[in-house]
């Protein structure tokens, strides 16, 4: 076989001079994956959460989103998080979920849909059953930007849509009461290459900023950054399962959600990670601390797994765990 190599150019010399503290051959790729300012290349570098995670109310709905969550919360409306039957999908229907019971929600469902019978998305049967089960709103998670026939039906039968998601945008838009997309065309919002469990992070994000408006701190007396930051283990599996470019806010959701990761409080991946033989059986890191590499070979295609053999449920019901039994059979 004949190869042709294609060599990317060299960077200025001004650009590698400016540089100095960079080996020539970091600085080459740094620039030839177009990251040239110093702020860029200190985000891509030594990711800073206090600067490199942005507002979530950029995002042009995120007012509109957290208003109507908190009406349907207060009054106890039935709220269904929609999410999908992958690792992104069901790690952020538990993100969104997690933050709603936080916040007061106590009549919150999840729908994840089955593979096979109910395919991606949502889907016009599945809007019947929520409306036969007294739906009121319905959030969608890696989803729902290309369903406009299913959201149509919803807002019919009355029932609220806030969609979140990331997948490509068509060109009509469905009619939900409130889109988080950051690929959205005149989307305001900077960082475009969220996954799914990124988006949904940034949902909750908005919500205990609305939240801590109005009080000191969580119901449980719980910090708003101190639970803010517990969530970045399931975003960062997310981040890594669906392969986004880990650069820009993803970068700094996924190096401080291994951090995370590595004295999770998540009963249920504590048990995964003991599982698949990557922690011992006090839940300790068997070989030093978990990376993007164990995450992504180790982790995700378990959680994955669930999903492809039989039901995604599987794999959201170990995420939401309580008590250690409980999440040990789901790990098995």
């Amino acid at each position: 076989m004949i190869k042709k190599w294609d060599i990317l150019p060299t960077p200025p010399p001004e650009f590698i001079s400016s540089h100095p503290e960079l080996p020539t051959a970091v600085a080459q790729l740094l620039w030839n994956r177009n990251l040239r300012t110093q702020a860029k290349i200190d985000e891509f570098l030594n990711p800073d959460y206090s600067q490199d995670i942005h507002d979530p109310y950029l995002f042009q709905d995120m007012e509109k989103a957290t208003n109507i969550i908190f009406k349907a919360i207060d009054k106890q409306e039935k709220i269904v998080v929609h999410g999908d039957y992958d690792a992104d999908g069901v790690c952020s229907a538990a993100i969104i979920i997690t933050g709603l019971r936080k916040m007061g929600a106590k009549n919150v469902n999840v729908f994840i849909p089955h593979r096979e019978t109910d395919g991606y998305g949502l889907n016009l049967r599945t809007v019947e059953l929520l409306h036969t089960q007294k739906t009121d709103l319905i959030i969608t998670c890696d989803c729902g930007v290309s369903n406009v026939a299913e959201i149509a039906l919803a807002r019919k039968y009355k029932m609220k849509v806030i969609v979140t998601d990331h997948h490509t945008v068509p060109a009509k838009l469905p009619k939900a009461n409130a889109i988080i997309h950051p690929l959205v065309v005149g989307e305001p919002y900077p960082d475009k290459g969220l996954c799914g469990g990124g988006v949904a992070f940034k949902l909750v994000q908005g919500l205990l900023r609305k939240y801590a408006r109005f009080n000191t701190t969580l119901p449980d007396g719980q910090t708003f950054e101190g639970f803010e930051k517990w969530m970045l283990d399931l975003a960062a599996i997310a981040s890594i399962g669906d392969m986004v470019p880990l650069i820009g806010e993803s970068r700094t959701i996924t190096k401080y959600g291994l951090t995370v990761i590595n004295k999770t409080r998540n009963i249920g991946l504590k048990k995964l990670l003991i599982v698949a033989g990557l922690a011992d059986e006090n839940g300790q890191p068997k070989r030093g601390a978990y990376d993007s590499y164990s995450i992504s070979f180790q982790i995700v295609p378990r959680l994955n797994a669930a999903g492809r053999m039989d039901h995604a449920n599987t794999a959201f019901a170990l995420l939401m765990a309580t008590n250690e039994k409980e999440a040990e059979t789901l790990a098995a």
